[in-house]
């Protein structure tokens, strides 16, 4: 049970990164949006 509840906690995190990524690239898209930690050309 808890091997399972670690494993979910890392599948919601990397979904939340992928999001965040996909999220970066629509903003790069548009037009170089700079926020704070990340440099998007």
């Amino acid at each position: 049970m808890h091997i399972n509840s670690l494993f979910n906690a890392v599948d919601i995190h990397l979904a939340h990164t992928k999001l965040a990524l996909r999220v970066a690239d629509e903003r790069r898209n548009k037009g170089g949006i700079c926020y704070p930690g990340l440099r998007i050309r």
